[in-house]
């Protein structure tokens, strides 16, 4: 194909468990103006026999004969793409029917966004990941994720090409959330707010086999937003932010700190940010809270821990009632379930 509208993007390293599914949900999209543009990264598997099985002419397939990374390989792609658009794929998901046919509709819909995302699902949890609407709150959620799903974006590739916007070496892991902070400088995100895409967590997913580079590479990324809102990153404890940040993946919560640590730090954090006016005032601190509130649920047992979320400036008044009590009452509520489990 020689001017397709699309390049769908998919790398693939040892692939050979759910690449054929997700081959398969390409193909088999509504939108047929597109290039299928597969790298095999030096897979050891039989992930390329799966891919040469398949006889469409759509697919090009680029191989590595040793393995690169993520990072490099796709910017092997980026170079390669003859489409207007890049929407990438990872080759353990499965894009819904209809996924890159309304992820064109809203680009066309919005011009002055130049990388957009949607919502996506989890295949084990039914649970849907939502990201931010806007680019203003885009702008915020950075300070404390990614504001895309990687695996669902869809991108102007002239807007990298032109800007030289590549996957960064640097940051190994979380490469896609330091390019989103570099394309903000040139363009706007935004997010469609509909699961399109269908995602695994499994043993074989990189986030989870490199949790301490992860770490590294989130804390370098986190120490840079640190100082967007005007903190100087050396002057402060950088696990104890990233904790705060990140309660989900972080496992030095009690092994290492009090509550009443993370509930002072909170409170820097929004005096900076009001003092500076970096990011809009309230999704800020709302997504603060949701953090503290993350956080004050592994400390349950500590009374002080009530007495401090309750009297924390972000957590104070009705919050505290309505939405602690209703995440402790889940929580006890699954660990009951557990023990039953057990017997």
């Amino acid at each position: 194909m020689n001017n397709p509208k699309i390049s769908v993007l998919m790398p693939v390293f040892n692939g050979e468990k759910f690449i054929d599914a997700a081959i398969k949900s390409i193909l088999n999209q509504s939108f047929t103006d597109f290039e299928f543009l597969i790298i095999d990264d030096g897979s050891t598997d039989s992930s390329l026999k799966i891919i040469q099985s398949h006889q469409d002419i759509r697919i090009r397939l680029l191989k590595n004969t040793l393995n690169q990374g993520l990072a490099a390989t796709l910017n092997k792609g980026i170079i390669a793409a003859k489409g207007e658009f890049i929407v990438r794929m990872d080759c353990d998901d499965i894009s819904h029917d209809t996924r890159i046919e309304k992820q064109l509709v809203f680009m066309g819909q919005n011009p002055e966004i130049g990388i957009s995302g949607t919502w996506m699902v989890s295949m084990e949890t039914n649970e849907t990941n939502k990201y931010p609407q806007t680019d203003e709150e885009c702008r915020t959620f950075k300070f404390f994720n990614s504001p895309l799903a990687h695996p669902t974006v869809i991108i102007k590739r002239e807007l990298l090409i032109s800007k030289n916007l590549m996957f960064s070496l640097n940051y190994p892991v979380c490469e896609d959330f330091e390019l989103w902070r570099r394309c903000m400088q040139h363009t706007k995100l935004g997010n469609l707010c509909e699961p399109l895409l269908s995602y695994r967590v499994h043993g074989s997913n990189l986030s989870i086999k490199s949790k301490t580079l992860q770490t590294k590479a989130l804390i370098n990324y986190y120490n840079d937003e640190l100082s967007v809102l005007g903190i100087t990153p050396g002057s402060i404890n950088e696990e104890l932010h990233f904790a705060l940040i990140r309660p989900e993946i972080s496992d030095l919560i009690k092994s290492k700190y009090t509550f009443s640590d993370f509930e002072l730090w909170s409170n820097v954090l929004v005096d900076h940010n009001t003092k500076n006016k970096v990011f809009e005032k309230t999704y800020f601190e709302n997504l603060l809270k949701e953090r503290l509130t993350i956080v004050a649920l592994h400390y349950l047992k500590s009374w002080p821990t009530w007495y401090y979320y309750h009297k924390s400036v972000l957590t104070s008044g009705d919050f505290f009632f309505k939405e602690f009590f209703r995440f402790a009452i889940k929580v006890l509520i699954e660990k009951f379930k557990k023990k039953l489990a057990k017997k």
